[in-house]
């Protein structure tokens, strides 16, 4: 088994945070300013990400570099996925008090 390299890290959080995001590779180009292809080249790890890339893609998602490139990076929830599932708990909450005793 390969050992990942720090791209690899790198670009699985990349990915990580774009797929909690509800993000296109297509997007993520839009959000660094970069062709689809060239996101493309770097999620299938023929190239490896620019630390320009990296920061811009981190400030835009709101995170820091360090957040994103240190060892205990961790992903944010989007608030969007904090929503729907407080809604889904009131929901329930609500469906099942029939108000009856």
């Amino acid at each position: 088994m390969k050992t990942p390299t720090w791209n690899d890290t790198i670009n699985g959080r990349i990915q990580a945070i774009a797929r909690i995001n509800g993000l296109s590779s297509y997007q993520v180009a839009e959000t660094i300013k970069k062709s689809q292809s060239y996101v493309m080249q770097r999620y299938d790890a023929k190239r490896e990400w620019k630390p320009s890339d990296i920061e811009n893609f981190a400030k835009a998602m709101g995170y820091s570099i360090l957040e994103l490139t240190g060892d205990d990076f961790s992903l944010k929830i989007p608030t969007t996925a904090l929503d729907l599932l407080a809604s889904t708990d009131t929901g329930e909450n609500q469906s099942a008090d029939t108000g009856r005793n």
